[in-house]
Protein backbone atom coordinates (compact mmCIF):
# COMPACT_ATOMS: atom_id res chain seq x y z
CA UNK A 1 0.00 0.00 0.00
CA UNK A 2 2.65 2.53 -0.92
CA UNK A 3 4.06 5.02 2.15
CA UNK A 4 1.03 4.44 4.34
CA UNK A 5 1.65 7.30 6.89
CA UNK A 6 0.97 9.99 3.44
CA UNK A 7 -2.39 7.40 2.59
CA UNK A 8 -3.54 7.65 6.10
CA UNK A 9 -2.78 11.38 6.05
CA UNK A 10 -4.29 12.53 2.83
CA UNK A 11 -7.94 10.25 3.90
CA UNK A 12 -10.59 12.80 4.41
CA UNK A 13 -13.28 10.58 4.58
CA UNK A 14 -12.30 9.07 7.97
CA UNK A 15 -12.16 11.00 11.69
CA UNK A 16 -9.22 11.82 12.55
CA UNK A 17 -9.02 10.43 15.57
CA UNK A 18 -9.66 7.24 13.86
CA UNK A 19 -6.87 7.73 11.52
CA UNK A 20 -4.38 8.59 14.43
CA UNK A 21 -5.18 5.21 16.03
CA UNK A 22 -4.49 3.08 13.44
CA UNK A 23 -1.11 4.97 11.99
CA UNK A 24 -0.17 4.15 15.63
CA UNK A 25 -0.08 0.76 15.45
CA UNK A 26 -0.01 -0.14 11.65
CA UNK A 27 3.89 -1.30 11.84
CA UNK A 28 2.34 -4.44 14.35
CA UNK A 29 -0.21 -5.61 12.24
CA UNK A 30 -0.03 -8.55 10.07
CA UNK A 31 -0.10 -9.39 6.89
CA UNK A 32 -4.19 -10.23 6.55
CA UNK A 33 -4.24 -7.20 8.90
CA UNK A 34 -2.58 -4.41 6.93
CA UNK A 35 -4.52 -5.96 3.69
CA UNK A 36 -7.78 -5.01 5.52
CA UNK A 37 -6.59 -1.42 6.50
CA UNK A 38 -5.59 -0.49 2.99
CA UNK A 39 -9.57 -1.82 2.06
CA UNK A 40 -10.49 0.86 4.66
CA UNK A 41 -8.60 3.53 3.68
CA UNK A 42 -8.83 2.99 -0.39
CA UNK A 43 -12.32 2.48 -1.00
CA UNK A 44 -14.49 4.68 -1.57
CA UNK A 45 -17.57 2.32 -1.57
CA UNK A 46 -17.14 2.01 2.18
CA UNK A 47 -20.08 4.04 4.39
CA UNK A 48 -21.17 3.80 7.83
CA UNK A 49 -23.93 1.29 7.20
CA UNK A 50 -21.34 -1.17 6.04
CA UNK A 51 -21.92 -4.34 7.55
CA UNK A 52 -18.37 -6.49 9.24
CA UNK A 53 -19.68 -9.78 6.97
CA UNK A 54 -19.58 -7.30 3.49
CA UNK A 55 -16.21 -5.27 4.44
CA UNK A 56 -14.45 -8.88 5.35
CA UNK A 57 -15.70 -9.96 1.47
CA UNK A 58 -14.85 -6.85 -0.03
CA UNK A 59 -11.26 -6.64 1.88
CA UNK A 60 -10.39 -10.51 1.24
CA UNK A 61 -10.45 -11.37 4.83
CA UNK A 62 -12.94 -12.92 8.06
CA UNK A 63 -14.59 -11.65 10.50
CA UNK A 64 -12.31 -12.47 12.68
CA UNK A 65 -9.77 -10.24 11.32
CA UNK A 66 -11.95 -7.26 11.27
CA UNK A 67 -12.85 -8.18 14.93
CA UNK A 68 -9.10 -8.19 15.91
CA UNK A 69 -8.15 -4.96 14.02
CA UNK A 70 -11.07 -3.42 16.03
CA UNK A 71 -9.73 -4.85 19.43
CA UNK A 72 -5.96 -3.65 18.13
CA UNK A 73 -7.31 -0.32 17.79
CA UNK A 74 -9.02 -0.24 21.11
CA UNK A 75 -12.30 -0.80 20.36
CA UNK A 76 -14.40 -3.69 21.96
CA UNK A 77 -16.14 -4.73 18.26
CA UNK A 78 -16.55 -3.62 15.08
CA UNK A 79 -19.39 -1.60 15.52
CA UNK A 80 -17.63 0.69 17.70
CA UNK A 81 -14.77 0.92 15.61
CA UNK A 82 -17.13 1.41 12.38
CA UNK A 83 -19.04 4.33 14.68
CA UNK A 84 -15.44 5.88 15.39
CA UNK A 85 -14.96 5.52 11.31
CA UNK A 86 -16.84 7.92 9.92
CA UNK A 87 -17.41 10.16 13.43
CA UNK A 88 -17.13 13.82 12.43
CA UNK A 89 -14.47 13.22 9.12
CA UNK A 90 -11.75 15.59 9.14
CA UNK A 91 -11.95 17.79 5.98
CA UNK A 92 -10.97 20.98 7.17
CA UNK A 93 -7.71 20.79 8.51
CA UNK A 94 -4.37 18.71 7.30
CA UNK A 95 -3.12 16.27 9.32
CA UNK A 96 0.42 16.67 8.41
CA UNK A 97 2.21 20.18 8.29
CA UNK A 98 6.12 20.59 7.42
CA UNK A 99 7.50 23.79 8.35
CA UNK A 100 9.46 24.91 5.01
CA UNK A 101 12.77 26.74 5.63
CA UNK A 102 11.84 28.93 3.21
CA UNK A 103 8.45 30.53 5.55
CA UNK A 104 9.20 33.80 7.19
CA UNK A 105 9.09 33.94 11.29
CA UNK A 106 5.36 35.17 10.83
CA UNK A 107 4.43 31.89 9.19
CA UNK A 108 6.95 29.62 11.25
CA UNK A 109 5.19 30.70 14.29
CA UNK A 110 1.82 29.97 13.10
CA UNK A 111 2.39 26.89 11.94
CA UNK A 112 4.16 25.58 15.12
CA UNK A 113 1.42 26.75 16.88
CA UNK A 114 -0.96 24.98 14.73
CA UNK A 115 0.54 21.43 14.93
CA UNK A 116 0.67 22.24 19.05
CA UNK A 117 -3.17 23.16 18.83
CA UNK A 118 -3.96 20.33 16.65
CA UNK A 119 -1.50 17.28 19.20
CA UNK A 120 -3.63 18.64 21.73
CA UNK A 121 -7.11 18.09 20.10
CA UNK A 122 -5.87 14.73 18.78
CA UNK A 123 -4.86 13.37 22.56
CA UNK A 124 -8.25 14.88 23.70
CA UNK A 125 -9.98 12.67 21.03
CA UNK A 126 -7.82 9.56 22.11
CA UNK A 127 -8.44 10.02 26.29
CA UNK A 128 -11.47 8.97 28.12
CA UNK A 129 -12.11 10.05 31.50
CA UNK A 130 -12.76 6.14 32.61
CA UNK A 131 -8.80 5.87 31.58
CA UNK A 132 -7.55 9.10 33.51
CA UNK A 133 -9.97 8.27 36.35
CA UNK A 134 -8.38 5.30 36.58
CA UNK A 135 -4.74 6.55 36.59
CA UNK A 136 -5.61 8.92 39.05
CA UNK A 137 -7.03 6.02 41.52
CA UNK A 138 -3.94 4.14 40.98
CA UNK A 139 -1.77 7.24 41.99
CA UNK A 140 -3.59 8.29 45.16
CA UNK A 141 -3.17 4.62 46.00
CA UNK A 142 0.49 4.25 45.74
CA UNK A 143 2.59 4.59 48.51
CA UNK A 144 5.95 5.53 46.36
CA UNK A 145 5.35 7.00 42.59
CA UNK A 146 7.84 6.48 40.20
CA UNK A 147 8.61 8.64 37.36
CA UNK A 148 10.57 7.35 33.85
CA UNK A 149 11.74 8.98 31.17
CA UNK A 150 14.91 8.57 28.91
CA UNK A 151 15.78 11.48 26.03
CA UNK A 152 13.19 14.15 25.79
CA UNK A 153 10.76 12.15 27.53
CA UNK A 154 12.72 12.81 31.15
CA UNK A 155 11.98 16.10 30.87
CA UNK A 156 8.27 15.16 30.62
CA UNK A 157 9.06 12.94 33.76
CA UNK A 158 10.95 15.24 35.72
CA UNK A 159 8.47 18.09 35.44
CA UNK A 160 5.38 15.52 36.81
CA UNK A 161 8.08 14.54 39.50
CA UNK A 162 8.76 18.45 40.63
CA UNK A 163 4.39 18.80 40.54
CA UNK A 164 4.07 15.94 42.58
CA UNK A 165 7.17 16.30 45.22
CA UNK A 166 6.05 19.86 45.93
CA UNK A 167 2.65 18.12 46.76
CA UNK A 168 4.45 16.33 49.45
CA UNK A 169 3.78 13.00 47.88
CA UNK A 170 6.62 10.50 47.72
CA UNK A 171 8.07 10.35 44.57
CA UNK A 172 11.41 10.01 42.52
CA UNK A 173 12.65 10.89 38.79
CA UNK A 174 16.61 9.79 37.95
CA UNK A 175 18.41 10.21 34.84
CA UNK A 176 20.83 8.08 35.61
CA UNK A 177 20.20 4.29 34.41
CA UNK A 178 21.56 2.88 37.59
CA UNK A 179 19.73 5.05 39.72
CA UNK A 180 16.29 4.37 37.55
CA UNK A 181 17.29 0.83 38.14
CA UNK A 182 18.56 1.46 41.93
CA UNK A 183 14.91 3.34 42.72
CA UNK A 184 13.06 0.27 40.49
CA UNK A 185 14.44 -2.69 42.59
CA UNK A 186 12.95 -0.85 45.72
CA UNK A 187 9.30 -0.34 44.60
CA UNK A 188 6.92 -2.84 46.04
CA UNK A 189 2.62 -3.93 45.07
CA UNK A 190 1.53 -0.82 46.79
CA UNK A 191 3.88 1.61 44.52
CA UNK A 192 2.91 2.58 41.15
CA UNK A 193 5.34 3.64 37.80
CA UNK A 194 4.79 6.54 34.92
CA UNK A 195 5.81 6.04 32.36
CA UNK A 196 6.62 8.60 29.51
CA UNK A 197 7.81 6.92 26.26
CA UNK A 198 6.67 8.36 22.69
CA UNK A 199 7.79 5.03 20.57
CA UNK A 200 7.32 2.49 23.66
CA UNK A 201 10.45 0.80 22.81
CA UNK A 202 12.94 2.63 24.49
CA UNK A 203 15.28 -0.15 25.82
CA UNK A 204 16.30 0.62 28.83
CA UNK A 205 13.09 1.51 30.24
CA UNK A 206 11.73 -1.65 28.73
CA UNK A 207 14.41 -3.31 30.62
CA UNK A 208 13.27 -1.70 34.17
CA UNK A 209 9.68 -2.33 33.70
CA UNK A 210 10.42 -6.28 33.23
CA UNK A 211 11.86 -5.83 36.67
CA UNK A 212 8.92 -4.40 38.60
CA UNK A 213 6.21 -6.01 36.91
CA UNK A 214 6.51 -8.96 38.69
CA UNK A 215 6.33 -7.48 41.88
CA UNK A 216 2.91 -6.48 40.89
CA UNK A 217 3.57 -2.12 40.43
CA UNK A 218 0.92 -0.77 38.78
CA UNK A 219 2.28 0.50 35.78
CA UNK A 220 0.67 4.10 33.48
CA UNK A 221 2.45 5.05 30.68
CA UNK A 222 2.24 7.90 27.92
CA UNK A 223 2.86 6.67 24.89
CA UNK A 224 1.55 6.88 20.82
CA UNK A 225 1.91 3.29 20.00
CA UNK A 226 -0.86 1.23 21.93
CA UNK A 227 0.79 -2.25 20.51
CA UNK A 228 4.43 -0.67 21.81
CA UNK A 229 6.17 -3.73 24.21
CA UNK A 230 6.16 -0.93 27.73
CA UNK A 231 2.33 -0.38 26.73
CA UNK A 232 1.86 -4.14 26.94
CA UNK A 233 3.48 -4.32 30.14
CA UNK A 234 1.22 -1.19 31.65
CA UNK A 235 -1.64 -1.33 33.10
CA UNK A 236 -3.39 2.09 31.97
CA UNK A 237 -2.14 3.46 28.83
CA UNK A 238 -2.95 6.90 27.80
CA UNK A 239 -2.35 7.64 24.23
CA UNK A 240 -0.78 10.45 22.48
CA UNK A 241 -1.24 11.00 18.69
CA UNK A 242 1.60 9.92 16.24
CA UNK A 243 0.91 12.41 13.46
CA UNK A 244 2.99 15.32 12.86
CA UNK A 245 6.73 14.78 11.62
CA UNK A 246 9.08 17.07 10.17
CA UNK A 247 11.25 16.82 7.41
CA UNK A 248 13.69 15.06 8.91
CA UNK A 249 10.75 12.65 9.68
CA UNK A 250 11.05 13.19 13.38
CA UNK A 251 7.76 14.19 15.86
CA UNK A 252 7.94 17.74 16.85
CA UNK A 253 5.79 19.24 19.23
CA UNK A 254 5.40 15.75 20.63
CA UNK A 255 6.11 16.86 24.74
CA UNK A 256 3.11 19.03 24.85
CA UNK A 257 0.60 16.26 25.14
CA UNK A 258 1.93 14.42 27.29
CA UNK A 259 2.42 17.55 29.59
CA UNK A 260 -0.87 18.19 29.61
CA UNK A 261 -1.50 14.50 30.42
CA UNK A 262 0.25 15.26 33.29
CA UNK A 263 -1.43 18.30 33.89
CA UNK A 264 -4.51 16.82 34.31
CA UNK A 265 -3.21 13.65 36.62
CA UNK A 266 -2.09 16.69 39.05
CA UNK A 267 -5.07 18.31 38.92
CA UNK A 268 -7.18 15.90 39.79
CA UNK A 269 -4.60 13.45 41.83
CA UNK A 270 -4.90 17.12 44.21
CA UNK A 271 -8.54 17.53 44.38
CA UNK A 272 -8.88 13.65 45.37
CA UNK A 273 -6.26 13.39 48.21
CA UNK A 274 -7.54 16.35 50.49
CA UNK A 275 -6.48 18.68 52.35
CA UNK A 276 -2.88 17.82 53.11
CA UNK A 277 -1.23 18.07 49.62
CA UNK A 278 -2.75 21.61 49.64
CA UNK A 279 -1.00 22.19 52.22
CA UNK A 280 2.38 20.96 51.25
CA UNK A 281 1.65 23.30 48.15
CA UNK A 282 1.44 26.37 50.61
CA UNK A 283 4.56 25.57 52.18
CA UNK A 284 6.23 25.04 48.94
CA UNK A 285 5.37 28.44 48.04
CA UNK A 286 6.54 30.03 50.83
CA UNK A 287 10.09 27.91 50.93
CA UNK A 288 10.54 29.24 47.22
CA UNK A 289 9.50 32.76 48.60
CA UNK A 290 13.37 32.64 48.99
CA UNK A 291 14.77 32.08 45.38
CA UNK A 292 12.65 35.23 44.49
CA UNK A 293 14.37 38.73 43.40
Amino acid sequence: MGNVAEIIQQNHRLSRSFLIRLESIYNQLNTVEKKAVSTILESDTITEKITITELSALAGCSNATLTRLARKLGFKKFTDMKLEMFRAASTDKTFYQNIDPSDNTSTIINEFFQIAENSLEDTKALLTGEQIDEAVKVLKNSTKILFLGSGDAYSIAYAGYLKLYKAGFDVYCHSDYDAQLIAASKLKEDDAVIVISHSGRTKQTDEILKLIKPNGVRIISIVSHPLSQIAKMSDIVLLTPSFTHDIYNELIAQRIPALAIIEILYILLIFNTGDEHIEYLKKAKLALKENKL
